[in-house]
C-alpha cells in the first residue's frame, strides 16, 4: 500500500535534532577534549548517547508509517464517519490542505502532548497517522499507539454499520 500521508516539517526538525545530538555530541567531545583521566565514564555516557540515538531511529521507523484501514464504502460516508470520530473523540477539526486528506487535533493534558492525526482517503482504504507537535513525539509514551488503535477500532464498528 503506498503511503500518501507526509509527514510534517515539525517533526523531521525533531527528529534530526535528536539525531545530531545522540550521535554528534559524542564525536565533538572525543576530538576536542584530552579524555585519558575520565575515559570510563566518558565512554558510559558515549554509550548512552548512542543508545538514544538508535532508539531515535527506532521510533522515526515506527512514526513514519501509516496504518491502513480497508473500507469499500463511498468517500462521503467515510468523511461522515470520520466527522462522528472527531464528534466521540473530542479530536477538532483543522483546515483542510487538500480535498482528500482531512485534519484533526488532540491535546492530551497530562503529558502536554499535541497530536495532529491526518486521513487519507481513497475508495478502497482510509490511511491515517498521528504526528506529535510541539515536543519530540520520541517520548510520548505511547500515546499515539493509544489513538491510532482507538480510531482503528472505531473505524472497524462503523464501516461495518455502513456497510450495505
Amino acid at each position: 500500500m503506498k503511503q500518501n500521508i507526509k509527514i510534517p516539517f515539525s517533526e523531521k526538525f525533531n527528529y534530526t535534532i535528536f539525531l545530531l545530538f545522540s550521535f554528534g555530541t559524542p564525536i565533538i567531545i572525543a576530538s576536542k577534549y584530552d579524555l585519558e583521566n575520565r575515559l570510563k565514564s566518558i565512554m558510559i555516557m558515549f554509550i548512552l548517547l548512542y543508545f538514544l540515538g538508535f532508539y531515535c531511529i527506532f521510533k522515526i521507523y515506527q512514526y513514519i508509517k501509516s496504518s491502513f484501514f480497508e473500507c469499500t464504502l463511498t468517500i462521503e460516508k467515510k468523511e461522515i464517519i470520520i466527522e462522528k470520530l472527531g464528534e466521540e473523540k473530542y479530536f477538532k477539526n483543522l483546515p483542510k490542505f487538500e480535498k482528500s486528506i482531512i485534519r484533526m487535533h488532540y491535546k492530551k493534558y497530562a503529558l502536554g502532548l499535541d497530536y495532529e492525526i491526518n486521513f487519507y482517503l481513497t475508495e478502497n482504504q482510509i490511511e491515517f497517522n498521528a504526528f506529535c507537535n510541539q515536543r519530540s513525539g520520541i517520548f510520548d509514551f505511547g500515546t499515539r499507539k493509544r489513538i491510532l488503535k482507538k480510531i482503528n477500532e472505531f473505524l472497524k464498528q462503523n464501516c461495518t454499520a455502513y456497510s450495505p
